[in-house]
């Protein structure tokens, strides 16, 4: 809709705004009021052949109320879309049986290191990244 609009004003589209969410204040953020579950590693993909170990888990709190409820009326009006299945070559289809939910995708540099500042004190030590999946 938005490259339609841009068209009818004779704007170029790739000066499309891009879509953001309302700051996080960590300087209120309470990280005693987080619990943080685990997921049992038998439902973590493992390469037994190596002494890496993926983590997932659970962090409650990591958001507040008023915090969760802002980002949800902000991604509303952002406006959701079917969320399709990754099938590589940057390619992807819509396969209801396996995804059937709807996604609003926002790309905010600002907003994942306000979430990473919150996130990484309960992380295992040391934390190693790899390129590859």
């Amino acid at each position: 809709m938005w490259s339609f609009v841009q068209r009818l004003l004779g704007q170029p589209t790739e000066h499309r705004p891009k879509p953001s969410l309302s700051a996080l204040d960590n300087s209120t953020f309470d990280r005693t009021k987080c619990v943080v579950h685990e997921v049992p590693e038998e439902f973590c993909h493992q390469d037994y052949n190596s002494d890496r170990r993926q983590v997932a888990m659970v962090i409650d709190n990591i958001l507040s109320q008023e915090e969760c409820a802002r980002w949800i009326a902000e991604t509303e009006a952002l406006g959701y879309e079917q969320a399709l299945l990754n099938v590589g070559g940057g390619q992807q289809i819509l396969v209801t049986e396996v995804r059937k939910s709807l996604r609003c995708t926002v790309t905010d540099s600002d907003r994942v290191a306000e979430l990473w500042q919150r996130v990484q004190p309960f992380l295992p030590e040391p934390l190693v990244f790899r390129d590859e999946y």
